[in-house]
């Protein structure tokens, strides 16, 4: 199943302890990556998707028909002061993601983080 781009989907996860939780993605898929933009509305919830990334990051590349070399996990949190986005990094071993890492993005380094960002600002204006 390939999510369409450009807007956020509410998927259900399986978490470790294999219970279904809903998180909202948007899958951006060009030449190079397929990026995945992970919306998190507050503390709790990053906390749970911190918990479970591994987990998440090996359905999300089912689910989006990626594999490890193209597919980028991009978290972003919505807060007061406004959006804040940070990226997943993982050494895989074939398809199971180890070691995760968390990272800030910085604006100017994303390009397609970026867009999507901007598209999502005129939709919403």
């Amino acid at each position: 199943m390939y999510i369409s781009n450009s807007n956020f989907t509410q998927v259900g996860l399986n978490n470790r302890m294999g219970q279904s939780v809903a998180i909202e993605i948007m899958c951006h898929r060009d030449a190079s990556t397929d990026l995945v933009v992970v919306r998190v509305v507050d503390d709790v919830g990053a906390r749970q998707l911190a918990k479970n990334i591994e987990y998440f990051a090996q359905q999300l590349l089912s689910l989006c028909e990626s594999d490890p070399a193209r597919l980028q996990i991009v978290e972003w949190r919505e807060q007061e002061s406004g959006a804040n986005l940070w990226r997943w990094r993982f050494n895989w071993v074939a398809d199971c993601p180890l070691d995760a890492k968390l990272t800030p993005v910085k604006a100017g380094h994303h390009k397609h983080v970026n867009g999507l960002l901007s598209s999502l600002a005129m939709a919403a204006a």
